[in-house]
C-alpha cells in the first residue's frame, strides 16, 4: 500500500492488483473509485467533518453563493468591517416581504434561494463576509486528483474500499470477500482517526455568540 495516493496511482494499483487492464475495467475506474468513497463515507460519522468556509457578501445583492459542498449549516454570521453579526434562518415568503421595503444594512435574516444559494435580509449595503459554520462533504478523488484529505491520511482504507468496489465490478467474488476482511479490520481505526479530529467546543461557541448577541427585533415590513 501507498504512503499516499493521487488518482493516477491508485488506478494503477488498482489494477496490479487484478491484474486487469482490460479497456472496459480501465474506464469505469473513476466510478469505482467514487464508489469506494462513498462507501466509506457511509460507514463513519459525516457529522465528524463538520468544518468552517466563508463567501463573499456583495454591496446591494441579496443572494449569496453557499461555500462549496456544504450539506448542512450549523451556525452562519456575516462579518462587516470586524464586526460579527448572528444571521438567523427564515422562510424564503419572510425574507421576500422583508426586502419588499427597500431595506438595506447588515444582513440578519437568511433564505433557501436553490441548492447552491441564499438570499439575505436586509439587503447588504456593504461589501462583507458570510461565515458559515456546518457539515461539508468530503471531496473526491476523482474531482481533485493530485490528493485528497483521504487519499493522504487514511490512504490503506481508501485502497481496501476501492478494492472491494473494483472486486464486485469485476466479479472476481474471492477478491472481494478478501478485501471486505481486511476493510472490516481497519475501518474501527479509521472511524478513531476521524473522531479524533472533530472539535467539540464548536457547540459552547455558537451558545456564547448567541448569547452575547440580543435577539433581532426586525420584522418584515408590509407589502406596498
Amino acid at each position: 500500500m501507498s504512503l499516499s495516493y493521487t488518482l493516477t496511482n491508485l488506478k494503477t494499483t488498482l489494477q496490479d492488483w487484478l491484474e486487469d487492464d482490460d479497456a472496459d475495467f480501465v474506464a469505469a475506474l473513476d466510478d469505482i473509485i467514487g464508489k469506494g468513497e462513498l462507501m466509506l463515507w457511509r460507514d463513519v460519522d459525516i457529522q465528524n467533518f463538520d468544518s468552517y468556509a466563508t463567501a463573499a457578501i456583495t454591496n446591494a445583492v441579496a443572494t449569496v453563493t453557499k461555500p462549496a459542498n456544504l450539506l448542512v449549516e450549523r451556525f452562519v454570521s456575516v462579518t462587516v468591517a470586524g464586526d460579527e453579526t448572528i444571521v438567523e434562518p427564515a422562510t424564503a415568503a419572510w425574507v421576500s416581504d422583508y426586502n419588499r421595503g427597500a431595506n438595506t444594512g447588515t444582513s440578519r435574516y437568511y433564505s433557501e434561494t436553490s441548492i447552491t444559494s441564499w438570499t439575505l435580509a436586509p439587503t447588504p449595503s456593504a461589501n462583507a463576509t458570510l461565515n458559515v459554520y456546518g457539515t461539508y462533504g468530503p471531496q473526491s478523488l476523482v474531482d481533485v486528483p493530485t490528493g485528497t484529505w483521504l487519499s493522504q491520511r487514511a490512504p490503506d482504507i481508501l485502497f481496501l474500499a476501492c478494492k472491494i468496489k473494483a472486486a464486485e465490478y469485476t466479479k472476481k467474488w474471492t477478491q472481494m470477500k478478501e478485501a471486505q476482511g481486511e476493510y472490516k479490520a481497519e475501518l474501527d481505526n479509521f472511524i478513531g482517526l476521524v473522531r479524533s479530529l472533530k472539535r467539540t467546543d464548536i457547540e459552547d461557541i455558537v451558545q456564547q455568540r448567541r448569547t452575547d448577541q440580543q435577539p433581532v427585533t426586525n420584522q418584515p415590513v408590509e407589502a406596498t
